[in-house]
């Protein structure tokens, strides 16, 4: 295991991640070595698929300016135990983050992914700075600050298990399949059914895409927001605070079974909007129902 950090500075392949020279220590990394890409404008745009390898680690910092991906449809792919997105790890850089961050972790490893600031705008036209697709149902994203998406391009799946957000945002693509969503803050865009969530806090953005958008359990509290723009089901709503706005769009849509606490926000429409099951109460304590 070695710790191999870019340089890109082999004259005429200076992009170029299967150049030995583009790295210091000399050599292109291979399976176990951590990988540190900092302090640098150079790009990384050559010998991208780098899927037979799995680092132990790959730190991309917010002090790297370059591009990664020829074009917004280049990924380089490599697996990673653990990625580390967009931390100011020391005084020196210009810390603007990079515009263009594709990044594919691959089916074998299972990737923990920590993202916590990228450039405030992309490289390219209706895209985010860090683009990530991942094919493992262990692979966790983290997300404490930044602008990224999973897989916004339909025509590319992901399979991931657990995303947790505390600041920023996130856009979840409509072919992404992923078990866990827990939000303290920031804002997720989704296209995708999700198992179960739990909003804290932030703002929750549920649309459709080609299919229905379901959420098997929701539980919202604290001043966790969800806007309901997508038909399909929340089997379970646990309403313990914060609020739901099942009026945003003129399609048809089901909850099944709603618990309320004191002091939540239900948002409904009795002409889009069934709810399958009488609202239950969380405590016996009184709620007050508004009509306009």
């Amino acid at each position: 295991m070695a710790t191999k950090t870019w340089v890109g500075t082999a004259s005429g392949n200076e992009g170029d991640w299967g150049t030995a020279a583009n790295w210091s220590p000399s050599g292109v990394p291979i399976a176990a070595d951590d990988v540190i890409i900092a302090n640098s404008s150079q790009d990384i745009t050559g010998t991208l698929d780098q899927s037979a390898i799995a680092l132990t680690s790959l730190t991309i910092d917010l002090s790297y300016t370059g591009l990664i991906g020829s074009a917004q449809s280049d990924f380089l792919e490599i697996g990673a135990v653990t990625a580390v997105i967009g931390q100011r790890r020391g005084t020196v850089g210009t810390f603007t983050g990079s515009k263009r961050l594709n990044i594919d972790f691959g089916t074998t490893t299972a990737a923990q992914v920590n993202v916590y600031g990228t450039a405030t705008s992309a490289q390219d036209q209706n895209r985010q700075p860090l683009r990530l697709r991942a094919v493992n149902a262990s692979t966790d994203i983290n997300v404490y600050g930044g602008t990224l998406a999973v897989s916004d391009d339909s025509s590319n799946s992901s399979t991931i298990g657990d995303i947790l957000i505390e600041s920023g945002s996130i856009n979840i693509g409509d072919n992404v399949t992923h078990t866990t969503l827990t939000q303290s803050g920031g804002t997720v865009n989704t296209q995708s059914s999700i198992t179960t969530v739990t909003l804290k806090g932030g703002t929750l953005n549920q649309y459709d895409s080609t299919s229905a958008n379901t959420i098997t359990t929701l539980t919202v509290s604290n001043s966790g927001s969800l806007n309901h723009y997508a038909s399909g089901t929340i089997t379970t709503l646990n309403l313990n605070g914060g609020s739901v706005d099942l009026t945003k769009t003129q399609k048809s849509k089901t909850v099944t079974t709603i618990t309320a606490s004191p002091g939540a926000s239900l948002i409904t429409d009795t002409g889009t909007v069934t709810i399958t099951n009488d609202i239950a109460l969380a405590s016996s304590k009184k709620i007050t129902i508004g009509f306009s």
